[in-house]
């Protein structure tokens, strides 16, 4: 599991469970460094999202959904791309 760095504020249950299934080998916990949107695969996912969008023409808000959900739906369907926003991995 990536995560920013488990604050004061997460629930004491939650921060529990993680240390006993990361004890338990079943997941492993990576925490990001304070500021690092090169390092988060969301971050990644918007910018490829972004760059893709920017390329279109579009004149209306309908238009607009309609190129975003495409771009969602390519990155849905290209596990090559998706590995690509885990550099780190």
């Amino acid at each position: 599991m990536v995560s920013r760095k488990l604050s004061s504020g997460i629930c004491k249950k939650v921060q529990e469970f993680l240390k006993k299934k990361e004890q338990q080998d079943n997941i492993m916990m990576a925490f990001l460094p304070p500021y690092s949107p090169e390092l988060n695969p969301d971050e990644q996912v918007w910018n490829y999202a972004k760059r893709e969008v920017g390329k279109k023409t579009i004149r209306s808000k309908d238009e607009m959904e309609k190129t975003i959900l495409s771009v969602m739906s390519t990155i849905k369907k290209s596990a090559k791309l998706i590995r690509s926003f885990f550099p780190y991995a």
